[in-house]
């Protein structure tokens, strides 16, 4: 008789995979490079709505 085990251990694996994936994302997401953004004369005001990245 086969028994089955739970890979709790691949599973607590993938969850920390993915909150170092998502802790990564936030903060690079956070870095906002002043002088390096290329800027164009030209505004649309409805884009001026969505929040600012």
């Amino acid at each position: 008789m086969a028994t089955t085990t739970t890979p709790s251990a691949a599973v607590r694996l993938d969850w920390l995979r993915v909150l170092a994936i998502a802790a990564v994302f936030l903060f690079h997401s956070a870095l906002r490079p002043t002088g390096l953004a290329v800027k164009n004369p030209t505004t649309y005001p409805a884009l001026k709505s969505l929040p600012r990245w």
